[in-house]
C-alpha cells in the first residue's frame, strides 16, 4: 500500500482542525450546566416515581399501557434534548423532538396493549427498546441537520452517526463506572457499620436521579470534547480499513467453493440464511465506514480497490441465496415473528445491495456517487421501518398468528399438531384472539383441546398474578390439588407426610395430581404425585420403606394438545405391559424400559 493511498495519510490526520470546526457548527454552544442539571434531576425523580409505582402497584405502575408510554417519553425526550440541543436552536429542536417522542411513546402504549393481558414481555419490550433506540439514533441526525439548515448528505449523516454512537457508548461506560464506585463506597462504609450509603443506594429517589445526572453531564462533557469522539471514530475506521479486504477475501472464497459443495450443507445448519445476512451486513458496514467521503476517499491501492469492488458486486448473489432459505422455511412452517424479522432485514440489506450494484454497473469506479444517495434514502427507510414495526400497520405477531391459523384452516396443519403453547407464549394478544375463536369453533367437536387452550392462558394469568403478589409482598396462593380417583383412596399416612413442608415442597407447581392406582396388579395401589408447572410435568412414585416414605422420579409425557386433568376425569385409564422384561442378576436390576 503506497503512502498516498494509506489510511494514515496526512489528509486524514491533519483534518482534526476541520473536524473541530465542523463540531462547533454542528452542536453550537451547549445549554448551561444549570439547565442540564435541572432537566436531568426532574427526569430522574420522575423515573423514580414510575419505578416506585411498579414496586407498590399504584398508577401508572398498575397500568402497563400508561407505564410503558410514560417511561418511553421520560427517558427519550430529556436525554435526546440534552444530546442535541444548543442555546441557539433549542426551541427548534423541541418543535421536532416533542412530536417524535410523543409518537414513540404512543407506539410504546400500543406495544404494551398487545401484551398487557398475556405478556411474554421480555422479548416484546426488548424488540421495542431496540427498534426505538435505532429510531432515535436516526431521527436526531436528521433533526439536527434540518434545524441548522445544513445539507443532508451521507458524509454529514455519517459524521453525526459515529459521533452520537460513541457518545452513547462512552456515556454508558461512564454511568456503569460511576454507579460501581457508589456501590464500592457503600460496601466499604457498610463494613464500618455506617449504613447510610448502602441504604441510600436502595432508595429509588436517590440512585435514579444520580444516574440521570451522571448521564447528562457525561453527554455534556463528551460533546465539549467532540474532537475526541471523531478521533475514536477515525481509529475504528482505520482498523476496518485492514479488516475489509479480509472480509471480502472470505466472501469470495466462500462463493467460489459453493458450487462444489452445494447448498445442502448450508441449510443443514438451520442458520445458513442468518450467517449470510451477517456477511452482507458486515460487508456493507465496513464499506460505508471506509468510503464515507465518496470518490474523494482513496484508502487503498487501485488493485485492492478493484478487489473490494468485486466483493461488493457479488453481494446480490448472497442476497438471493439467503432469501431462498428464508422462503423455504416460511413455506414449510408458515410465518413467525423471527422469520418476518429475517425477511425484513433481508429486504433492507437487499435495497442497499441493489443500489450499490446498479451504481457499480453504471459508474464502475465512480459508483460511490450512487452510494451516497442510496444511504441517505435508506436511512429514512430504516427510520420508517423501525417505527412501523411497533405499530398496527406492521404487527409481526398479528401477521404470524394469521399465517399459522391459515395453515390450519387450509388443512396443512392438523388440529392436534397446532402449537397452542406457541400462540400463548409468543404471539401476544393476536395469538390470544385467534385461540379464543378456535376454542369457540371446536368446543363441541374437540372439547379437550378447548380445555388445553383455556389452561395455557390460565397459566399466564396466574404467573402475572404471582409476579404482582411478589412485588407487594402478598402470600403465595395454595397449590391446587387434584385427587384420583378421590382423596379417600390416597394413602392418609403419605398425605400427612407430604403436607409437612419440611418433608416435601411443591410450591414451584401450579397444580399437583395425587393418584392412587395399582400399577403392578398386586392388590395394593401405588401412590403417585405429578406436579404441573405451566405445562411442564414432574412425577414421583412413593414407596413406604423401613426408613419411611421415599420417592423416585418417573417420566411423564403429556402432548401439548392434551390435558391431564381432563383425561383423568373423562377417560378410562389403561395399563400396558412393559415392552421388555427386567433382568435380575443377584440384586442387580437392568430395566430396558
Amino acid at each position: 500500500m503506497t503512502k498516498e493511498h494509506s489510511s494514515f495519510s496526512g489528509h486524514d490526520i491533519a483534518g482534526n482542525s476541520h473536524l473541530k470546526q465542523e463540531e462547533t457548527a454542528y452542536y453550537g454552544a451547549q445549554l448551561s450546566r444549570i439547565s442540564i442539571a435541572i432537566i436531568a434531576l426532574l427526569q430522574g425523580l420522575t423515573l423514580a416515581y414510575l419505578y416506585k409505582s411498579v414496586d407498590l402497584g399504584f398508577w401508572p405502575g398498575s397500568d402497563l399501557i400508561w407505564l410503558v408510554a410514560l417511561v418511553t417519553f421520560f427517558i427519550s425526550f430529556p436525554s435526546l434534548f440534552i444530546l442535541t440541543a444548543s442555546k441557539h436552536d433549542y426551541k427548534a429542536i423541541i418543535k421536532y423532538l416533542l412530536p417524535f417522542t410523543l409518537f414513540i411513546s404512543a407506539l410504546g402504549a400500543y406495544t404494551s396493549h398487545q401484551y398487557s393481558a398475556f405478556p411474554s414481555l421480555g422479548s416484546s419490550l426488548f424488540v421495542f427498546t431496540f427498534a426505538i433506540l435505532i429510531a432515535c439514533f436516526k431521527a436526531i441526525m436528521y433533526m439536527k441537520l434540518l434545524v441548522n439548515n445544513q445539507r443532508v448528505n451521507y458524509e454529514s449523516l455519517f459524521s453525526a452517526s459515529w459521533r452520537n454512537a460513541i457518545i452513547f457508548v462512552l456515556t454508558l461506560i461512564f454511568m456503569s463506572i460511576f454507579f460501581g464506585i457508589l456501590h464500592l463506597g457503600a460496601a466499604l462504609f457498610d463494613l464500618l457499620g455506617i449504613k447510610l450509603f448502602s441504604e441510600l443506594l436502595m432508595e429509588e429517589w436517590f440512585w435514579l436521579p444520580v444516574l440521570t445526572l451522571a448521564s447528562a453531564f457525561a453527554i455534556y462533557i463528551f460533546r465539549i470534547i467532540g474532537y475526541l469522539t471523531d478521533n475514536i471514530s477515525t481509529i475504528l475506521q482505520t482498523l476496518m480499513t485492514f479488516l475489509l479486504p479480509v472480509l471480502i477475501f472470505v466472501s469470495l472464497g466462500f462463493l467460489i467453493t459453493l458450487p462444489f459443495t452445494g447448498l445442502d450443507n448450508l441449510w443443514q445448519t438451520k442458520s445458513g440464511s442468518f450467517l449470510l445476512l451477517w456477511l452482507i451486513a458486515l460487508s456493507l458496514f465496513f464499506v460505508n465506514a471506509i468510503y464515507h467521503k465518496g470518490n474523494d476517499n482513496k484508502p487503498y491501492h487501485f488493485i485492492v480497490h478493484r478487489f473490494i469492488l468485486i466483493g461488493v458486486a457479488i453481494l446480490p448473489v448472497y442476497s438471493v441465496i439467503s432469501v431462498y432459505g428464508i422462503i423455504v422455511r416460511i413455506d414449510q412452517y408458515g410465518l413467525t415473528p423471527d422469520r418476518l424479522w429475517a425477511l425484513s432485514v433481508w429486504f433492507i440489506l437487499s435495497c442497499f445491495v441493489a443500489g450499490y450494484f446498479i451504481g457499480i454497473v453504471r459508474l464502475r469506479d465512480n459508483w460511490l456517487v450512487i452510494q451516497s444517495k442510496v444511504n441517505v434514502v435508506m436511512g429514512l427507510v430504516v427510520l420508517a421501518f423501525v417505527l412501523l414495526v411497533n405499530s398496527p400497520l406492521l404487527n409481526f405477531k398479528a401477521i404470524s398468528s394469521d399465517s399459522q391459523m391459515a395453515r390450519y384452516y387450509s388443512g396443512e396443519v392438523l388440529l392436534k399438531d397446532l402449537d397452542i403453547r406457541y400462540f400463548s407464549r409468543s404471539l401476544g394478544r393476536p395469538g390470544y384472539l385467534a385461540m379464543q375463536q378456535l376454542k369457540t369453533e371446536i368446543a363441541q367437536s374437540d372439547p379437550e383441546i378447548a380445555v388445553v387452550i383455556d389452561k395455557q392462558y390460565r397459566y399466564i394469568k396466574k404467573r402475572v398474578s404471582k409476579d404482582n403478589r411478589n412485588k407487594v409482598g402478598e402470600a403465595e396462593p395454595e397449590v391446587e390439588i387434584v385427587y384420583w380417583p378421590n382423596k379417600d383412596a390416597f394413602n392418609p399416612d403419605l398425605l400427612a407426610y407430604i403436607n409437612n413442608k419440611d418433608n416435601y415442597f411443591n410450591g414451584w407447581t401450579n397444580v399437583e395430581y395425587r393418584i392412587s392406582i395399582d400399577l403392578d396388579q398386586d392388590g395394593t395401589p401405588e401412590m403417585l404425585t405429578i406436579g404441573d408447572q405451566n405445562g411442564y410435568y414432574r412425577g414421583k412414585l412413593w414407596t413406604n420403606t423401613e426408613k419411611g416414605w421415599e420417592n423416585r422420579i418417573i417420566r411423564i409425557d403429556v402432548p401439548d394438545n392434551k390435558d391431564l386433568a381432563y383425561s383423568l376425569q373423562n377417560l378410562e385409564i389403561q395399563l400396558s405391559e412393559s415392552k421388555y422384561k427386567v433382568i435380575k442378576l443377584d440384586g442387580i436390576h437392568i430395566d430396558a424400559n
